[in-house]
């Protein structure tokens, strides 16, 4: 008997005998009894979801389990909300909707306003709420379109009391163990088969091979080892560890970093400025007291993009408001004039007439996660120099608050809009934690663009949050050791040549162009896409493997690398093997892990130079948010580092920059709780 099975362009051929297919008769007879018991498999799996129990002004998610890759058919995908007290019976409110496109490969999706999507639908989705508040508990339900079940399973959110730990969703944790079951079965007895047929399989082969063996050997009772190809792929597996081997480091190459990362720290503690690694110290008078009452914007500039946010202080509570994001022209990154905050101001006012606030009158937080110097004030910020793919050389040695205030003064007559603080990324979320979650927190590190860890400590009168440039860490040359080939084209192609070395070993900007070049050495040495006919275009282009595939195939752990072949289409790769996509799940993994341990590094030493018995840090950035392994890899490493009897925890959170810096500007604005109005 020959079975073809075929799964979307390619597919294979078995051949079995008659004693194998007697075996998949009584499997298939097997299937066929659960099937007639009401067992339903994975095309009619009921649709799931997952939801959780939430502090207020906290991030939340609702997370839709469809059980196979809806966006294979091109499905529709609905997620309905039912506020509290709704009847679920009937129809709930759309907060999400997408529609697949025949014109291009991906979804047209919508959300309501203090959602946020990624647009990635696969087997799951995740519907992300910046900001949780009661508008937003209640019972949730994800379908599709056409329906592949009429029952979509509901879940709950709910908001917990003040002082109560954050459960995970423990709505219908029963509810799947009559699907759970039968595929355990189903499972257990596949494995019967397979390891049935691999031994007759092998048997067969044993008894041929010692039909064919010489005369000399035949009182043997060691059976000859039929010819293989193993040679050479231990060949390919020696090849790839010695163009591996450089980014394999050991622990004690982790812990040299560490120790040059803590005489550079050390230099900071005591005044001294010969170190590579850069401290900014912010002065401010007190804290927000975490309970003011408040409107205000806050415009976010990232590497890419402009990102404005509507923010409302309710108390404990944080309101997420509308949030939208502006691409920034690439050409406006590195121009020499002040282009760049006349676009900020422009994006302002878009945002405000897009969601009808132009006449109401606000103040403005403004994250600028950019060395500068905050000697005057906080809306001062003199920045020192550009990093993360941006060069406005005019702007240097220029107060980058009194810049954007001018311009927003151009666009608006008169002008509504007043900027009352300026922050890094990293002290912003420093105060998000110490005044909403935990008043002890000393340290916030960040994982995103960059790479900045920023301290808490003690004026005279005032406290000191100190922003430290740990990325810097390496431009006088004391990382050249652990700097590889890939690291070294990665620098050289950059806009800011050696410059922030250990951040672009470490920053989610610089990772997937470390990745992508080992896979073209890879490919120059044969050891990797061996079966395509032309490769002089294969991941050429700069930019072209993002932070985002690389988590995608970084957690691939599928039998068949469903998640790295999906990504390899995106990126033209049209013929590879599972070799291949194995190969490419490693070369990630390991990238990823030697900067999760970099950072684990920079990280232990304060930890170890502050020497506190027990110290909470807090956490953001899009390392943390989109790289699930990241933070457990970091964490893990930064034990092993930290001196005995020292412990430390880490506070993850979302937009913890965003929180903090609309807590400081609605502390600073007078009459806050009129303006909650807003």
């Amino acid at each position: 008997m020959v079975v073809m099975c075929k799964y979307g362009s390619g597919g294979f051929t078995m051949k079995f005998d008659s004693e194998q297919v007697s075996i998949m008769r009584i499997y298939a007879l097997l299937l066929t009894l659960l099937h007639t018991h009401g067992v339903v498999f994975c095309d009619k799996t009921p649709i799931t979801c997952n939801a959780g129990i939430y502090s207020a002004g906290a991030p939340a998610s609702v997370v839709c389990n469809f059980h196979r890759d809806v966006s294979v058919d091109k499905l529709a995908t609905i997620v309905e909300h039912f506020p509290k007290g709704a009847t679920p019976n009937v129809v709930g409110k759309e907060v999400l909707t997408c529609q697949r496109s025949d014109l291009v490969n991906n979804y047209d999706c919508k959300w309501k306003d203090g959602f946020q999507f990624d647009g990635d639908i696969k087997e799951h989705l995740t519907l992300r709420i910046p900001f949780v508040n009661a508008t937003f508990a209640g019972l949730y339900r994800c379908f599709t379109e056409p329906a592949e079940t009429t029952d979509p399973q509901l879940c709950e959110l709910n908001l917990k009391a003040p002082g109560r730990a954050i459960l995970q969703d423990e709505g219908g944790s029963g509810q799947g163990w009559y699907i759970v079951i039968p595929i355990i079965v189903v499972l257990a007895v596949s494995i019967i088969v397979i390891v049935v047929i691999y031994k007759r399989c092998r048997g067969r082969l044993n008894c041929k091979n010692q039909q064919q063996e010489s005369p000399q050997n035949e009182e043997s009772s060691v059976p000859m080892i039929e010819p293989s190809n193993r040679p050479s792929r231990l060949t390919h597996t020696s090849k790839l560890d010695i163009f591996m081997k450089d980014l394999k480091l050991t622990d004690p190459d982790y812990k040299h970093v560490m120790e040059l990362m803590t005489r550079d720290l050390a230099t900071y503690f005591t005044g001294n400025s010969q170190g590579s690694v850069k401290a900014y110290p912010v002065q401010i008078r007190s804290l927000p007291r975490g309970t003011d009452d408040g409107t205000c914007l806050v415009v976010e500039l990232s590497s890419t993009k402009v990102n404005v946010y509507r923010v409302v202080l309710l108390g404990i509570q944080t309101d997420s408001g509308p949030h939208e994001s502006y691409d920034i022209p690439s050409q406006m990154r590195r121009d020499k004039e002040f282009k760049l905050f006349s676009f900020i101001a422009d994006c302002l006012k878009t945002f405000l007439t897009t969601h009808g606030l132009s006449r109401k009158k606000f103040s403005l937080g403004f994250v600028f996660p950019f060395p500068c110097t905050q000697d005057e004030g906080l809306t001062k910020a003199t920045v020192t120099e550009w990093t993360k793919g941006f060069n406005c050389t005019d702007v240097v040695g220029e107060d980058v608050g009194e810049l954007l205030q001018n311009a927003l003064s151009e666009q608006f007559t008169p002008c509504n809009l007043d900027v009352k603080t300026v922050f890094s990324d990293a002290v912003g979320t420093l105060i998000a934690v110490t005044c909403t979650a935990d008043s002890s927190c000393q340290i916030a590190i960040m994982l995103s663009n960059g790479f900045e860890i920023c301290c808490k400590g003690e004026g005279s009168e005032e406290i000191v949050l100190t922003k430290l440039e740990v990325g810097m860490l390496g431009e006088n040359g004391c990382l050249d050791g652990f700097i590889t080939n890939f690291d070294r084209e990665v620098d050289g192609s950059s806009m800011h040549p050696g410059k922030h070395i250990l951040e672009k070993m470490v920053s989610m900007i610089h990772i997937g162009e470390v990745v992508r070049q080992v896979l073209r050495t890879l490919i120059a040495e044969d050891l990797l896409f061996t079966s395509l006919h032309n490769k002089d275009g294969v991941l050429t282009k700069e930019g072209a493997i993002t932070a985002a595939f690389v988590s995608l195939i970084e957690s691939d752990n599928s039998i068949f690398y469903l998640a790295t072949k999906n990504v390899l289409m995106q990126l033209r790769v049209g013929n590879y093997t599972d070799e291949d996509c194995r190969t490419v799940v490693h070369v990630c993994q390991v990238v990823l892990k030697r900067a999760a341990y970099f950072a684990a590094a920079g990280l232990a030493a304060l930890i170890n130079r502050l020497n506190q018995s027990e110290v909470t840090i807090a956490v953001d950035g899009e390392l943390h948010r989109y790289h699930p392994n990241f933070i457990e890899l970091m964490r893990t490493k930064t034990k092993e580092f930290v001196k005995p009897g020292l412990k430390f925890k880490l506070h993850p959170l979302y937009y913890g920059s965003v929180i903090g810096t609309a807590l400081m500007t609605v502390t600073l604005t007078p009459r806050t709780r009129t303006s909650a109005g807003v």
